[in-house]
Formats: structure tokens, sequence, C-alpha cells
């Protein structure tokens, strides 16, 4: 084999080896992108507490991007007690934010129109 050939393998290998860190390392930073969500808005979620109004947790965490009924994550699976302690939880409607690739934010609204539960998850 000629020396350029057996360069040009190993550049060919070279290029593979570097595609396919690329690939996981843009995987991995999806990852971390889905699993915080946004920083900021976590922060702000973390301090939304039973009993404040629902007007403060707006000022707080800004308007939502929907308004239920019914409450609701990003997924059903492996939430099943958060699902069954949000029945109970006294909620007449839920005001819900979307963030990161499939995250559900959920604050639930009392008859007094204060919270009375919130909860977050996703896949």
């Amino acid at each position: 084999m000629s020396r350029s050939k057996h360069t040009s393998g190993r550049g060919m290998l070279s290029l593979l080896a570097a595609s396919v860190a690329t690939v996981a390392i843009g995987g991995a930073i999806a990852l971390a992108i889905r699993a915080t969500g946004d920083p900021e808005f976590d922060s702000s979620f973390a301090s939304v507490r039973p009993g404040i109004s629902e007007a403060e947790v707006i000022r707080s965490l800004g308007d939502p991007d929907e308004r239920s009924s019914d409450f609701r994550l990003s997924q059903r699976e492996s939430f099943e007690s958060t699902y069954e302690a949000a029945s109970r939880s006294g909620a007449t409607y839920w005001l819900l934010w979307r963030r990161g690739v499939d995250l559900t934010y959920a604050v639930g609204i009392g008859p007094s129109g204060t919270v009375v539960f919130k909860a977050v998850g996703g896949t």
C-alpha cells in the first residue's frame, strides 16, 4: 500500500472518530438542556409556595402557556403518584408552562385563587 493511501485511511478514521465524538457531545448537551430546562425559570419555580396568589405566580414565572382544568405533565408514566396527589390537591384549574425539550411545569390554583399544588415533569 502506498503511503498516500495509508495516510488517507488514517484521515478517514480520524474524521469518523471526530464525527462520532461530535454527535456524542451534541447528544450530551441536548440531554443536559432537556434535563434542566431553563435554569432561571427553575429558580423562579422553586420560589412558588402554597398560599401565594395566582398574580404572584405570574409575576414570578410570566404568563403560562396554558390554563387548563386538567393537570398535565409532559409524561404520565413514572409520574402516577404525582397525578394522584394533584387530583387530591383541591386545585380548580392549572397554570402550565412548557420548557426545555419536554418539560411541563404545573401550578394548581385552588378556590381561593392561591397555589395549592405544583409539580414538574417530563421525559
